[in-house]
């Protein structure tokens, strides 16, 4: 868990290297905090919303990676939010960002994750690669550490994590 922890901390801050920046009905907590510092940070001096290209950059970052204009526009249709609009209120953006991540964020996440382990694309990674991918994003683990993984992710002791095993125990 301590590993899995780090990757994921490593993951949402957009600093987990090759990464691309079940249903919950609410964000994570450390991802609605995440949410709400992006929010203030963004925020114009004095304003109490975020522009429309700073939203789009949020959801880009929050569980709707690679969203296009018309996907934001019709995400924003769907949360009854008028595309037009300049800035949206702090509570808008995270109504629809907690909808986007309830129906793709999480598994969103764990694909892009997955992704960072498996450079080949051979749909399934070794701890070889776990090994290699940890070290290359400087976490530093143990043999426990392995060991612990290997139990959670290959508990049928093939060799190998497929991205359905990864993805299902991302969380």
């Amino acid at each position: 868990r301590r590993v899995h922890g780090k990757i994921m901390s490593l993951r949402r801050q957009g600093t987990l290297k090759g990464s691309k920046n079940t249903a919950p009905t609410s964000l994570p907590d450390d991802v609605l905090t995440d949410l709400k510092h992006v929010i203030e940070y963004l925020r114009k001096p004095g304003s109490t919303e975020v522009t429309r290209s700073d939203f789009r950059s949020i959801a880009h970052n929050f569980g709707a990676y690679g969203i296009r204009q018309s996907e934001f526009e019709r995400e924003l249709k769907k949360q009854n939010l008028d595309p037009a609009r300049s800035t949206y209120t702090e509570a808008e953006v995270i109504n629809m960002i907690t909808n986007l991540w309830c129906t793709t964020g999480k598994d969103g996440e764990a694909a892009d994750c997955f992704r960072v382990f498996d450079k080949k694309d051979k749909k399934s990674i070794s701890f070889e690669d776990v090994m290699k991918a940890l070290e290359e994003n400087g976490i530093e683990y143990t043999s426990e550490d392995i060991d612990e993984l290997e139990q959670e992710l290959d508990s049928a002791r093939t060799g190998a994590v497929t991205k359905e095993t990864f993805t299902h125990l991302y969380y």
